[in-house]
């Protein structure tokens, strides 16, 4: 899209096939977005990142996983367990966040940095932790952040 921007070292990684399985994936950059050094894409999905956003350096987002049932040989081996990851508009994330698959952010939400999101969140909403959780929402009516 227009206005995109990535830094030197991203790893993009676009899974067409693995264990013997198909996938679809596809990755949606919105305009005038901003991605910091060492981001990582992981992909077997869909990962959608909204317009207006800013990704900071060493931020790691993927919509798959390894099969994780040991009764069905090696991790490795196993098809990958995909689920697509939505970003809104207008959203900040924080240096070294992970991004976990299914996840999907609303509008105008900030990721606080080191953060692991492992589930999804409204938008107007500051996240943090590990795992992340709601910190702050936006209050309309004070035009001000309150802490939730």
């Amino acid at each position: 899209e227009q206005g995109v921007s990535v830094g030197c070292s991203a790893r993009i990684e676009n899974y067409d096939s693995y264990a013997n399985k198909q996938y679809f994936p596809r990755l949606i950059i919105g305009k005038n977005t901003l991605i910091m050094n060492d981001f990582t894409c992981l992909n077997a999905g869909t990962i959608k990142i909204g317009h207006n956003c800013m990704i900071a350096s060493h931020v790691f987002i993927s919509s798959e996983n390894h099969g994780m049932n040991p009764e069905n040989g090696t991790y490795i081996s196993q098809p990958l367990l995909v689920k697509d990851v939505l970003i809104g508009n207008n959203v900040w994330i924080g240096e070294k966040v992970m991004i976990m698959p299914g996840v999907q952010l609303g509008d105008n939400v900030i990721v606080g940095g080191g953060s692991v999101v492992t589930k999804s969140f409204p938008s107007n909403v500051i996240i943090a932790g590990n795992p992340a959780k709601i910190i702050k929402i936006w209050n309309e009516k004070e035009c001000k952040w309150i802490s939730s």
